[in-house]
């Protein structure tokens, strides 16, 4: 390393320039002019530099040591070389809301559009709404494991069930994930498999399994029984076969019987079936009845078997002969590309069973033939083989085998202890195992997600277009038709019509499907356009008016440049703002608006449709959809537009559109019908040609046998009708009950539900686990999977699935199904509310955490208690808040009718609002203040409380936590001078802001818009004020000071001011005007300071008011480095960059300067706070080298380069000790500045390099806090252990990268923000514990900030304000607030205003 010290030298007092080598060419003589002047590269230049932009200077590196946060010390780093200096604004305009190039205008007074180029082409996609190109991979976080068994191990998987299964799903969900075992086979009635589906439901279920599942899907417990079933189906051609090749007359009789030629099947198959049909006892009411038709079917199974297999070919019994678990493994991990550790086998076989055929019981444990019990030998080999083809696809540490002797009760752990110990292996060896699987799920889906380049938007809204776009895609599959409408769409869209496009039509008359089409459309008919799309229920983020405002009002941002906070206001004032900001758009850049269902907006007033321009800007268009026979509102939007131009009726299908998707969607499922169920299928269509009810009733008729009688075979004439006979035929295949509380738990949950909390609730509910379990008790009293999974397959055209918090919920995808079952089971308010309050103690977790609930026993007819095992609901799963619960329990609680309660526990409780803000959304918050203002309209409180959470929306969708904060300065004008019984409520939370129940920044002044300050022309004007296209900072820099701990020094750049701060009165003790544009500061002592004004350096005494001296030489434009080296010594980058000079302060004049050699350019400069080393980056050397001075000795110590790599010094920061750099560092040729590394500044040694998981935008060093942070484009915050280069913690909580890291004295604190203002927020971190201590967002963009020596108090300037406003940390812990009163310098002098002019 040291090699190289010789190319640089210390000339004492000299200003004379050595002689280098003379640049041939003109080219390169004025290219190195330029960039001794201005820091940037001519056009010929060779060398690396980041082209700078114009209203952008440089930030200052100049001694910008570990901390950023010393006495006259900047911030650590920045992004770019573009970016601002701590001491200039921000921007010359307000910053876009992405971070990235701006696009040019073709219209020179238009402002400049965010160029979407420089973002991931994914996220391009979703923003511009090509939804036909769009890959859509967005995933709940759900491992769904299929389990895969025959009844012997039915057990094993209760005991798993009791014992297992709930401590890893509160495992899971700890870590946001949910966890579900798919188990058909555990529960099984003889009506389960009377018709012979359980195959179909098996093969449904397992394929959603791999699907879905993010880790493990596939568990077998493969023990010593095949069990083989008669096959459900057979080719027709091959049962012709098998029937002329059987001789006896008895065996082709009872084959005839049995399986019935069903030609509607594509190709035709000979159908088994039902046993009930030729058994009619097989479901009757009396036990023993039944138990003796079970026993007859066993035989005449086995009979058919044995036919089958003296008949068939080894390839035709493989073929047909199986049973259920050969099918899954076949179809499961046999069929699939699945990684090894996705599957697991269970594996328990009786060693001595076959010595003891003699025991009736062994049938239940191994496949035995005719009455003797003998071992079915081809049975087991076909088990064999089996396991032998499915251990090939197992790792070894997921094959469980255990072996254990038989006893004459099967498995025993009652009675044999040897059979306990097994059950007790079995536990914690399939807990160990499952648990391994699931966090290297885990931490591969992280690892995942860390690789993949940030998004640069926020992940709500990224989600929510995702959603969007992948509903709008499935949609788009199965359009039939309509060429006629999508004829005039397009006409619409590429002509000059000026209002929107209101498309009406029945319910069911296919809306939503031609609103996707419409979708695909846009980018072909208008080209370089953006297309906004919503399907509004599809997502929670359309459940209500202001969701649907937000989430497009922040699309609409990220595409124009405007600040997504903008959308943050709420319903009310968002219906007259969208218009405002729709007149944003330009022709470079035009718009489409597709929002579908606008009637199922919920708590909406169909009155107010202000949102809906009359008459849309240039470049906007605009389609929404609505129904026009069932939507109260429809009226009042004729009313409201009374064009008629803008209504275009979506009317019937035609015969031929209708017919068309009838047979599409048959051929979809392999099935065609008869001539006589056709004239019926196309009478019923003709009828009502509604594309949904040609869905449903395709649907039905897809099960119609050829067979079937033509009473069998009946379709009601209108879409309501059917849909009740569909809801009907359900009831009788599944259960009165069974259905009817299904559907109503759909229909009344809030977003849906998740499959897991659908089973919970069914097994909470008696009445319908009476009705399932007649005949049979289980070990476990919960309801068997396959019963939910049988409704959910026959209505899966009619559901749709969303995910909200991570989980995959399911609702209805129809209007039309949830009014036909409120209609049907909900009609009364008490139906209804019985059902909330159902989901409200489920939420509640009132029978969860191995709480009993009651039922009566079958058998004894007396009162028991048994655990239904349901999964705990806390408010949080350790650290993870429960979303789910926090979402829909004040929800159920209020719609069951209780709204004390309600308003008690869920509105007035500071706890749950807490955690609900922290845990959730504002706007779900904001929705349940909205029901209890409909309980109580005449609250003032509620009022009051509602507009507050208003205000502060987008400060507490950034953190829920800064609750208290927000709601001291908002409400203190309000209530004071206000008759103190007045807002009884908001007084105890107002009350409690002093001292919050979680630590909470305490804001001073001015920082936040009052309520008090809310009339019609205030809220006007900070609207706009919000939209401001060129608002200029008044401060824009904080600096600690070195003498004292309560005083801090702002400038303003702008108005040439520098301020001395007592920043806990917030009273300036000094101010000194006049200055020439003072850019930045650097503090001498406890009153002196350096001040970069303009390209000068100067000195001010900040105590008595005076300018001192200016020092010699002027500072490079871009680059105007410098530090403190002493009390006497200023350290600077030259003007022309190849020189470090080191300048007396009290003369003003160059005492020595380091030279680096001729073209060769410096462009950073650290100096540490202790005076002893200096760091500069050389941009011309390749690989670029990290220069280090010894400041005393005046003599260069190191000159650090690593092979293939490249320092980014505008990324480093240097320890206020002197003894450690840390820098970021790239590879050649990669533009990712990925790598982090420390040197020992001592021994001149690398110290540490590591890698982060994202790019770094920077860095900060403290030896007192033994630590480095770094901030990342992924919006983390890493903390390392400086000595050991371990990771302590990932902080996160900022919505978009930070770019300033301010540390305390200590280093055991940070203050944490991002001056692109893209996140609004200051975050206060302890950097010991890894936790955010608060939070801080401002209505609007802060200027500059600062923490204290001590690490409890933040002060930051806002924009537009001309007083700097203190953050005070609050903790339940605090005491009063001392009046703390401190004085600066001279008393006499306190709050006097110098004129450096004079």
């Amino acid at each position: 390393m040291g090699s190289s010290c010789s190319s640089a030298q210390a000339v004492n007092g000299s200003n004379k320039k050595p002689m280098g080598h003379r640049q041939s060419q003109s080219s390169d003589e004025n290219s190195k002019k330029q960039r001794k002047e201005t820091g940037r590269p001519s056009a010929t230049s060779s060398s690396s530099v980041a082209v700078h932009v114009e209203d952008k200077p440089v930030v200052s590196q100049a001694g910008s040591a570990s901390t950023a946060n010393t006495a006259g010390q900047p911030p650590t780093t920045t992004t770019s070389q573009s970016s601002p200096p701590p001491s200039s604004p921000p921007s010359a305009a307000v910053p876009p809301s992405i971070p990235y190039s701006p696009h040019p205008s073709s219209d020179p007074s238009e402002p400049p559009l965010p160029k979407l180029v420089d973002l991931r082409p994914d996220v391009k996609l979703l923003l511009i709404g090509d939804v036909a190109q769009v890959k859509c991979s967005l995933k709940a976080k759900t491992i769904s494991i299929y389990i895969s068994a025959c009844l012997d191990s039915e057990l094993e998987r209760s005991v798993l069930m009791e014992r297992v299964f709930p401590k890893l799903q509160r495992h899971c969900n700890e870590q946001g994930y949910e966890l579900q075992f798919v188990d058909l086979h555990w529960g099984q009635r003889s009506e389960d498999m009377d018709d012979h589906t359980l195959s179909e439901y098996s093969m449904y279920e397992l394929k959603e399994c791999q699907k879905k599942s993010l880790g493990p899907n596939f568990l077998s417990f493969l023990n010593q029984k095949y069990n083989c079933q008669c096959p459900s189906q057979i080719m027709a051609s091959a049962f012709e076969k098998l029937q002329a090749s059987l001789t006896d007359s008895s065996d082709k009789q009872l084959m005839d019987e049995w399986y019935r030629r069903d030609d509607n099947n594509l190709p035709p198959m000979y159908v088994l079936q039902p046993v009930s049909s030729q058994i009619r006892k097989y479901k009757d009411t009396n036990k023993d009845v039944r138990l003796k038709a079970e026993a007859e079917w066993n035989c005449i199974q086995q009979r058919i078997i044995k036919i089958l297999v003296n008949a068939w070919s080894p390839q035709e019994q493989e073929r047909y002969l199986n049973s259920i678990m050969d099918l899954e493994i076949s179809e499961g991990p046999l069929n699939s590309d699945s990684p090894t550790d996705t599957v697991m086998l269970n594996s328990r076989v009786f060693k001595d069973i076959k010595s003891h055929t003699g025991d009736t019981s062994i049938r239940c444990y191994i496949d035995t033939t005719g009455d003797n019990n003998e071992i079915d030998e081809n049975m087991q080999m076909r088990l064999d083989q089996l396991r032998n083809q499915l251990g090939s696809k197992i790792n070894e540490g997921n094959n469980l085998k255990f072996d254990i002797s038989w006893s004459k009760n099967g498995v025993d752990p009652e009675g044999i202890s040897e059979h306990a110990q097994y059950i007790d292996s079995l536990c914690s060896q399939s807990e160990a195992m499952l648990k391994t699987l699931i966090d290297k799920t885990v931490c591969d889906v992280q690892t995942v997600e860390d690789e993949t380049p940030v998004k640069k938007i926020h992940e709500r809204l990224y989600s929510e277009l995702q959603q969007h776009s992948q509903h709008c895609q499935q949609l788009c599959q199965t359009f039939q038709g309509r060429q006629d409408l999508l004829s005039k769409v397009e006409s619409y869209l590429s002509g000059d019509a000026n209002h929107p496009l209101i498309m009406h039509g029945h319910t069911g008359c296919g809306k939503t499907a031609l609103m996707a089409k419409s979708a695909a459309l846009c980018c072909k008919a208008l080209g370089d356009c953006a297309c906004i799309v919503r399907f509004v229920g599809a997502t929670v983020e359309t459940y209500s008016l202001g969701q649907l405002l937000r989430s497009i009002c922040e699309q609409v941002a990220y595409l124009y440049g405007h600040h997504i906070s903008v959308g943050s206001k709420g319903a009310d004032k968002l219906r007259k703002e969208l218009p405002k900001i729709l007149k944003k758009v330009q022709a470079k850049r035009p718009l489409v608006m597709i929002i579908d269902g606008i009637d199922e907006i919920k708590s909406c007033d169909y009155n107010e449709l202000d949102w809906i321009p009359k008459s849309l800007p240039p470049h906007v268009k605009m389609i929404l959809s609505t129904s026009s026979d069932n939507f109260p509102g429809f009226k009042s939007l004729k009313s409201h537009l009374t064009d008629s131009s803008c209504f275009l009726e979506v009317p019937k299908m035609s015969s031929k559109e209708a017919n068309t998707m009838c047979e599409s969607i048959l051929k979809s499922k392999l099935r065609t019908v008869s001539a006589g169920q056709r004239k019926t299928l196309q009478d019923a269509i003709n009828q009502c040609p509604l594309p949904l009810y040609v869905q449903l009733a395709t649907h039905i008729a897809s099960q119609w046998h050829s067979y079937n009688i033509s009473n069998e075979t009946v379709l009601a004439s209108n879409l309501r009708d059917e849909i009740s006979s569909y809801i009907t035929h359900l009831e009788k295949r599944f259960g009165v009950n069974t259905v009817k509380h299904s559907l109503s738990y759909l229909t009344v949950a809030k977003h849906g539900l998740s499959d897991t909390e659908m089973l919970d609730l069914l097994s909470c509910d008696d009445l319908l686990l009476d009705e399932y379990f007649v005949y049979r008790r289980l070990a476990v009293r919960r309801a068997p999977t396959i019963l939910w999974t049988q409704i959910k397959k026959e209505l899966a055209p009619f559901l749709t699935e969303h995910i909200v918090h991570g989980r995959s919920l399911r609702t209805w995808s129809h209007r039309a199904f949830t009014d036909a079952v409120c209609q049907r089971y909900l009609s009364s308010k008490n139906q209804k509310a019985k059902f909330h309050e159902y989901l409200a103690d489920y939420f509640l977790g009132r029978w969860a955490g191995n709480k009993k609930k009651p039922c009566m026993s079958n058998e004894e007819g007396i009162e028991v208690l048994m655990d239904r095992h349901i999964q705990p609901q806390p408010v949080k799963f350790d650290k993870l808040y429960n979303s789910r619960k926090l979402d829909e329990l004040p929800y159920h609680v209020f719609h069951s009718g209780d709204h004390k309660r309600f308003i008690n526990d869920y509105i007035w409780n500071v706890n749950w609002m807490c955690n609900k803000l922290d845990g959730t959304d504002v706007s779900q918050m904001l929705d349940d203040v909205a029901l209890a203002r409909r309980a109580e309209p005449n609250n003032a409180d509620l009022d009051m409380l509602q507009k507050v959470l208003q205000l502060s929306a987008y400060a507490l969708y950034c953190d829920g936590t800064q609750l208290f904060a927000q709601f001291h300065t908002r409400l203190q004008s309000a209530l004071e001078g206000k008759d103190s019984q007045q807002y009884p409520m908001m007084r105890k939370i107002c009350k409690l802001t002093e001292n919050p129940p979680i630590p909470n920044f305490l804001p001073s002044g001015e920082s936040l818009l009052e309520i008090v300050d809310l009339g019609e022309d205030c809220d006007r004007q900070a609207e706009e004020s919000s939209l401001k296209t060129n608002p200029k900072a008044i401060l824009n820099g904080m600096y600690r000071m070195k003498g004292s701990k309560n005083h801090m020094v702002s400038i303003s750049t702008n108005k040439g001011q520098i301020k001395v701060w007592d920043f806990e009165t917030q009273t300036a003790v000094r101010t000194l005007i006049g200055i020439d544009k003072p850019r930045d500061i650097r503090m001498i002592d406890d009153y002196r300071v350096v001040v970069l004004c303009n390209r000068e350096l100067k000195i001010y005494n900040l105590d008595t008011g005076t300018f001192e001296t200016t020092l010699k030489g002027i500072m490079n434009l871009q680059m105007p480095y410098y530090g403190i080296q002493d009390e006497d010594h200023v350290v600077a980058l030259a003007r022309n960059r190849m020189y470090v000079n080191i300048i007396n302060i009290s003369s003003g004049e160059v005492e020595a300067t380091f030279k680096v050699g001729e073209d060769r350019f410096l462009n950073s400069l650290l100096v540490s706070e202790n005076g002893e080393r200096c760091v500069c980056g050389d941009e011309t050397q390749k690989p670029s080298p990290l220069l280090v001075w010894d400041l005393n000795a005046r003599k260069l110590i190191h000159d650090f380069r690593i092979a293939q790599h490249e320092f980014k010094p505008e990324m480093s920061a240097i320890s206020k000790d002197g003894n450690y750099v840390v820098s970021v560092i790239k590879e050649l040729g990669d533009p990712s500045p990925n790598f982090v590394i420390v040197y020992d500044l001592q021994s001149g040694q690398l110290f540490k390099k590591w890698k982060p998981v994202s790019n770094t935008c920077c860095v900060a060093v403290s030896s007192e806090g033994e630590c480095i942070v770094n901030g990342c484009e992924d919006n983390t915050i890493l903390v390392w252990n400086l000595s050991s280069g371990a990771l302590k913690h990932t902080l996160r909580g900022h919505t978009h990268p930070v770019n300033r890291i301010y540390m305390n004295e200590n280093g055991q604190r940070c203050l944490t923000y991002d001056t692109n203002q893209l996140d609004r927020s200051v975050r206060l971190w302890d950097l010991q514990h890894g936790v955010c201590l608060a939070t801080f967002t401002p209505d609007v963009p802060i200027t500059c900030c600062q923490i204290n020596a001590e690490g409890d108090i933040a002060v930051i300037g806002l924009e537009g304000h001309e007083n700097v406003i203190t953050l005070r940390l609050r903790t339940p812990e605090s005491g009063p607030i001392a009046d703390i009163k401190s004085q600066y310098g001279d008393p006499s002098r306190r709050a006097e205003v110098f004129d450096m002019q004079k």
